[in-house]
């Protein structure tokens, strides 16, 4: 019952806000421009991982082979055509001879694909988890700090509609200062590092270029040894 006392009396706080009937204890300027910059990377954090997560899946989904029927990436499934169709031609089938020669290229591209895939969800992507992992720590945090602000302004006004001095008001508020306080410390911790982490992001989407040049090349080298 306490608790629910003590949400009820947070909601006629935060009401008596809105109206304009009670004094409500402000951040500062800069805290709200970190706090603008902390949602608006949290935001774009979340629909690049969302889109590289896609990118990725789409890349290395396996689909059931109609060769043997086990899974696997489409460009193996086309390695496998191939690579049936040249044993089944004639030994001096120049046709066969070079589908066997694609078929076998293309089982090594998958290899790539493979390699790459895991390169970048183990880089780049699980970097991104990390980082939202923060933003979610970032965003309890700064619930606690507003449930923290309005007990700290609810006991302000509890002193400033007193008709006498009384210590225990006085004693609750300096324990709720305390807490506020503590909260907006961390609070404001969390959002300068979440904002200042932008060499290691840049080295990790640098890893993630690295990734993708040595997979294009890679694969290029292999088909070129096709012409």
């Amino acid at each position: 019952m306490a608790g629910l006392g003590k949400k009820l009396g947070q909601l006629r706080q935060w009401t008596g806000e809105k109206m304009g009937s009670t004094s409500r204890t402000e951040t500062s300027f800069e805290f709200m421009r970190l706090e603008q910059e902390t949602q608006l990377r949290h935001a774009y954090t979340e629909r690049v991982h969302e889109a590289c997560t896609a990118y990725l899946r789409g890349l290395g989904k396996r689909k059931e082979s109609t060769e043997d029927k086990a899974k696997k990436l489409p460009v193996e499934i086309l390695a496998m055509s191939m690579l049936h169709f040249g044993q089944e031609l004639h030994d001096e089938s120049a046709y066969g001879k070079a589908l066997m020669q694609f078929g076998e290229a293309h089982t090594h591209i998958a290899s790539i694909t493979v390699e790459y895939v895991t390169r970048v969800r183990d880089g780049y992507v699980q970097n991104l988890q990390n980082i939202l992992a923060q933003m979610r720590e970032y965003e309890h945090h700064k619930k606690k700090l507003e449930s923290r602000r309005l007990d700290y302004d609810s006991k302000v006004n509890k002193i400033l509609k007193s008709r006498r001095e009384k210590p225990e008001l006085e004693e609750e508020l300096r324990q709720s200062q305390l807490k506020y306080e503590e909260s907006l410390e961390e609070t404001t911790r969390l959002m300068i590092s979440l904002n200042t982490n932008e060499p290691d992001q840049l080295q990790d989407l640098l890893a993630f270029v690295d990734a993708e040049a040595a997979f294009y090349q890679n694969c290029f080298e292999v088909v070129r040894q096709l012409q």
